[in-house]
């Protein structure tokens, strides 16, 4: 089922004696983040309208092979697994790792914590050669529909991007950082009816950018390891 082996991470965000945040940004109450797997940007949006895509490729940039598959469940793409604190047995996997079947309830009772990271199972994380695009788009489309149909919405950010590039050529070059990035380009999409409109953001970020963004919205510490130089997501709201 389902329900059974798709696991998400519940986190709930605050601090009481944190700072009050940008004005506009007390506007959003819940994040919901949503990682797929393995495209980078010119693979998915390299055709769209306004983003430096595929029309800015020479030939042998858009070289790509790809391969098909069967779906399964990834234990090592599920991150929150392999940390000592949410290990079966544990209070906090009890309160924090959850199933799809979970999600989707609280969502239609209203009540999601203030941050959610969602990993898709296996068939649905967009994989390539365990899986296709569509039946991964299909399957975050209508989880947005119920985020929207819900009394959440008006007060929800929805991030959606990838985990990496998959090793699908980009036809941007990195830019200059550490060893461990930034690396080759990947998708996001911000779905919020705070978000701007038919925008394309053309500000750098990274992975790390989102958890500026939630650091930013409630106040908290930063954390080890995010970037000085990446943007926190803001400038693609319209607050």
């Amino acid at each position: 089922m389902l329900s059974a082996i798709v696991a998400a991470a519940w986190l709930v965000a605050g601090c009481a004696s944190a700072p009050p945040p940008k004005p506009g940004l007390a506007k959003i109450e819940h994040i919901v983040v949503i990682f797929a797997e393995n495209r980078s940007f010119d693979h998915l949006y390299g055709l769209f309208p306004g983003a430096n895509g595929l029309a800015n490729a020479t030939p042998e940039q858009t070289t790509q092979l790809d391969h098909d598959g069967t779906p399964y469940f990834v234990t090592h793409h599920q991150p929150f697994n392999f940390f000592a604190r949410f290990a079966p047995g544990t209070v906090d996997r009890e309160r924090h790792l959850k199933d799809y079947a979970d999600l989707v309830a609280g969502i239609e009772q209203g009540e999601l914590p203030q941050v959610v990271f969602y990993k898709p199972q296996g068939s649905l994380n967009e994989h390539p050669r365990n899986t296709d695009v569509l039946s991964g788009d299909t399957h975050i489309a209508e989880l947005v529909a119920k985020i929207r149909a819900s009394r959440l919405w008006d007060s929800t950010a929805i991030i959606f991007t990838y985990d990496e590039n998959g090793g699908f050529r980009d036809h941007v070059p990195p830019p200059k950082g550490d060893r461990w990035g930034p690396g080759t380009r990947i998708p996001a999409i911000i779905v919020s009816p705070l978000a701007k409109r038919g925008y394309v953001d053309h500000t750098s970020y990274d992975t790390t950018s989102i958890i500026k963004f939630i650091t930013l919205r409630f106040g908290l510490e930063p954390l080890p390891g995010v970037r000085a130089g990446a943007d926190d997501l803001t400038a693609a709201f319209d607050f």
